[in-house]
């Protein structure tokens, strides 16, 4: 069932440089859609149109029933507040949505859980490691018991275990949440990993050049090692390598 519609997008920046041009691009309820593509190609500018922290030059993105549904955001960094501890920083959604103290403690601390960071409630940032200030910044997103998830290449910058661990776990939770997710990436091995559907943008200004289906057999390790994942990831690449060289 669709959930957004978005159709011939365009955004051009203040200072002239177009972003996006002529972009098209469905999102259906409960699917796990990556946006792969080159550094500076409008990844990060289609996301802040689907939250609406941009308005789009030309095009319209139609939302199911006309009103966008409950989102979190992950950002590439975890963007927490540093002399706060780590159920306030997971709480601060629902501080300024105006909820109780004990509402948003009780809101905070489920979630905390939900991410393995129990225990680390009163934590303050520079007493985590990378991979547990990300968990915190997953668990803020999941504290308004969102329907999307939107989320802004948030491993990039973490160590290839702690990623691999972290994309377990995200994938894990919304698929138990029922979630539609909306991830950015520059990894074609981690949007083959996680997603149901990838979709491959070309270099600035961005559209959309290819939508591929995941063909998922097995799940966790088991996927990762398969020759089904292998071939995937491979046509996965051919395709963004043509992308670039057109």
């Amino acid at each position: 069932m669709s959930l957004l519609r978005i159709a011939g997008l365009s955004h051009r920046f203040a200072g002239g440089t177009l972003a996006l041009d002529g972009l098209n691009l469905g999102l259906e309820r409960g699917e796990f859609l990556s946006v792969l593509g080159p550094s500076g190609c409008g990844k990060s500018t289609l996301l802040r149109l689907i939250m609406g922290l941009e308005t789009p030059t030309t095009g319209a993105l139609a939302w199911a029933g006309g009103v966008p549904p409950r989102f979190g955001v992950v950002f590439q960094e975890p963007t927490l507040m540093p002399w706060a501890d780590v159920i306030d920083n997971v709480a601060l959604p629902l501080r300024l949505a105006g909820a109780g103290r004990a509402a948003r403690e009780a809101a905070a601390r489920e979630a905390i859980d939900l991410v393995g960071l129990s225990g680390f409630e009163r934590a303050v940032p520079r007493e985590l490691s990378g991979g547990m200030r990300m968990r915190v910044s997953i668990a803020r997103a999941f504290v308004g018991n969102p329907e999307l998830l939107l989320l802004d290449e948030p491993f990039a910058a973490l160590d290839e275990i702690t990623r691999l661990r972290l994309d377990d776990e995200l994938r894990a939770l919304a698929t138990a949440r029922g979630l539609t997710v909306v991830f950015v990436t520059h990894s074609v091995f981690e949007s083959v990993y996680l997603s149901t559907r990838i979709a491959v943008m070309t270099p600035r200004p961005g559209h959309v050049a290819a939508e591929i289906t995941v063909e998922r057999a097995g799940a966790g390790a088991d996927f990762r090692a398969s020759a089904g994942y292998a071939r995937q990831c491979g046509v996965v690449s051919d395709r963004l390598a043509e992308v670039m060289a057109a």
